[in-house]
């Protein structure tokens, strides 16, 4: 289950700079809120908030299931926020796993790899599995491209005049071998 349109990087390109810069504020904003824990709560605030701007630039350049990815990301930041809880080992964790698998995918794209977002389905998984939910779906990140262009040879099939008298015969050929097998 993979994309077989080539991904066209040049628009990504034109952002790359702006998106790495609010990548690293991402993780300066959470490594200060994980260093300060409850006391450092405004700068989990603002790793959200940077993370939901970084998630529209990513929805204007078509990157779908990238920005189910961060969607996802998001919401636990905003669990964090609504829950107030001191940051665990668990969510640090997490979460730098999440945003380096995320940075990784954002450079190997504008390297020219395939727009494959299920390669992040493992971090994926474990911010559902940070969040509590038992699982997650690869369905989720697939985002397939559905206009794409059929061969001449499947387009140009000539009808049939004599269709139904062809149907016919075929069931007939089917019957007839069907229960001869019987």
């Amino acid at each position: 289950m993979a994309d077989t349109k080539q991904f066209n990087p040049l628009p990504l390109l034109s952002v790359k700079n702006g998106l790495d810069s609010s990548l690293a504020t991402i993780n300066a904003e959470l490594e200060s809120y994980f260093n300060g824990g409850l006391e450092g709560i405004e700068h989990l605030q603002l790793a959200h908030d940077e993370l939901h701007r970084s998630v529209g630039v990513l929805q204007m350049l078509s990157l779908e299931g990238l920005a189910v990815f961060c969607r996802e990301l998001e919401t636990v930041l905003q669990e964090m926020l609504v829950q107030q809880q001191a940051p665990t080992s668990l969510h640090r964790d997490t979460l730098r796993g999440a945003m380096l698998a995320l940075a990784q995918y954002l450079d190997a794209l504008a390297d020219g790899a395939s727009n494959t977002a299920l390669r992040l389905f493992y971090s994926y998984q474990e911010l559902h599995q940070l969040r509590g939910l038992e699982s997650a779906f690869e369905v989720d990140l697939f985002f397939p491209e559905f206009g794409v262009e059929l061969p001449a040879e499947v387009l140009d099939v000539p009808l049939v005049a004599s269709a139904a008298a062809s149907v016919k015969k075929a069931r007939a050929q089917y019957q007839r071998a069907l229960l001869k097998w019987l």
